[in-house]
């Protein structure tokens, strides 16, 4: 008996498939935040070692909230964004703070 589309083999094969790619993409999402930790924690560090600890928590406490705040804001408004437009708008950013970082005025452009 052969399968045809929709019948429960093809959703479970499916969803085994989906699952695995599912893991990766959790995998890939952790480590760049474990990244990004690190290097704030650097930076609380080094702000504390030289200013004091007062001072250096209190930037952390703060940008810890503000960061609450803005998910707590904006984050159910992300979720009615169609994916290609957020994906988009992100591409257009990275792109130029590439070029801006970069000091090139001819970024994008080949010679």
């Amino acid at each position: 008996m052969a399968c045809t589309e929709g019948s429960p083999s093809t959703v479970v094969e499916a969803s085994a498939n989906a699952s695995g790619h599912v893991g990766t993409v959790v995998l890939a999402a952790f480590l760049a935040s474990l990244v990004e930790f690190v290097e704030a924690l650097t930076i609380v560090l080094a702000v504390g070692t030289v200013r004091g600890w007062r001072s250096a928590l209190f930037g952390a406490a703060a940008g810890v909230g503000f960061l609450t705040l803005l998910v707590l804001a904006f984050g159910p408004a992300l979720a009615r964004v169609p994916i290609t437009t957020l994906q988009l708008v992100i591409g257009i950013l990275l792109l130029s703070s590439e070029c801006a970082g970069s000091g090139r005025r001819s970024c994008g452009r080949r010679a």
